[in-house]
Formats: structure tokens, sequence, C-alpha cells
């Protein structure tokens, strides 16, 4: 997720069209990295940010 290393207040659809990937695929990998504590979400919908603990 080097994609929201650069720039955190992205949103998924931005990664998925970033990396080439489908939106359903952004998904799961972030519920899957989410689930292990690697990654959260911080602040609300709109104008949250996603922090890594990579």
């Amino acid at each position: 997720m080097t994609v929201l290393k650069d720039d955190p207040y992205l949103t998924l659809g931005e990664v998925a069209e970033a990396i080439g990937k489908s939106l359903r695929a952004v998904e799961r990998a972030t519920a899957k990295l989410v689930k292990s504590g690697q990654m959260k979400y911080i602040g609300p919908q709109k104008g949250g940010h996603w922090e890594l603990r990579v």
C-alpha cells in the first residue's frame, strides 16, 4: 500500500485506479489489513485518512 503511504487521504476508489485493480479487490485487501491491525481509518467518512501500522 505504498500509494496510501504517499497520500493517506485517498479513497479506496482512487487507490484502485492508481494500482490498476478493481475496487472490490482493494476493499477485500483493506478489510484484511484492518482486521489484522496493520491499517486503521482515522476520522469521519468524509475528510478522514488512513493510518498504516506497518
